[in-house]
């Protein structure tokens, strides 16, 4: 399987200032593509907000519900090289 490293900073960055004002704990809806066979998180929103429909993801998109700090390992680990 190939090496594969995916920017996360930005998004990392986001994360870690959301965990800050609402807590590790909080649930978030998690964007993710499958890219050389490894599932690359993209993006996130808080749960509740508003429900994720299907015509929202964007082609070969799909969703996990993770909650931040989870969240924020997978990141880290995705920003290095795997």
């Amino acid at each position: 399987m190939p090496f594969i490293s995916y920017d996360s900073e930005d998004l990392i960055d986001e994360l870690r200032e959301d965990i800050k004002e609402f807590g590790k704990e909080l649930e978030v809806w998690c964007f993710f593509k499958f890219i050389e066979n490894r599932k690359i998180y993209t993006n996130y929103d808080f749960v509740g907000e508003s429900e994720i429909q299907a015509d929202e993801l964007a082609d070969e998109e799909h969703l996990d519900r993770l909650p931040a700090w989870k969240l924020l390992e997978r990141l880290e680990q995705q920003n290095s090289i795997l």
